[in-house]
């Protein structure tokens, strides 16, 4: 199991400041969302070639990106709590990122024998044994 920490937000939405944009032509808005979605698809896909199958976050990750995994056989889980992502690094040996750019694989992902989320009565729990 390999697992990939972050403190990155993985999630499509629109700017929280306020942004102003003028556009002469409309047909520059979709130009624009197009190229949020771009940028969001490149995040996915850094994640999925950096060859994690557990991809853990301290920032938001959206349902865009809980499928995107999902439909290649990885878990995810944002809005990790600081002291939990510290636990896991050190167990695992990973390297908690601030982005999702030129991700060194051999030296950043932690890694364990094996990986399950159990859940007990409302909690639910992430399991990692076998780490180094």
């Amino acid at each position: 199991c390999k697992i990939l920490l972050l403190n990155v937000e993985l999630e499509l939405k629109s700017e929280k400041e306020n942004a102003e944009i003028r556009l002469k032509d409309p047909s520059q808005y979709q130009e624009i969302v197009e190229a949020e979605w771009q940028i969001i698809y490149e995040k996915l896909d850094k994640c999925v070639k950096s060859g994690a199958n557990v991809v853990l976050s301290r920032l938001a990750i959206g349902d865009l990106a809980t499928q995107y995994f999902a439909d290649r056989g990885m878990f995810c889980a944002g809005r990790v709590p600081e002291d939990d992502m510290s636990r896991v690094s050190f167990a695992t040996g990973g390297m908690v990122q601030s982005t999702v750019n030129n991700l060194n694989p051999d030296k950043v992902l932690g890694q364990c024998a094996s990986f399950e989320e159990r859940q007990v009565g409302n909690d639910r729990f992430n399991l990692f044994a076998g780490s180094p």
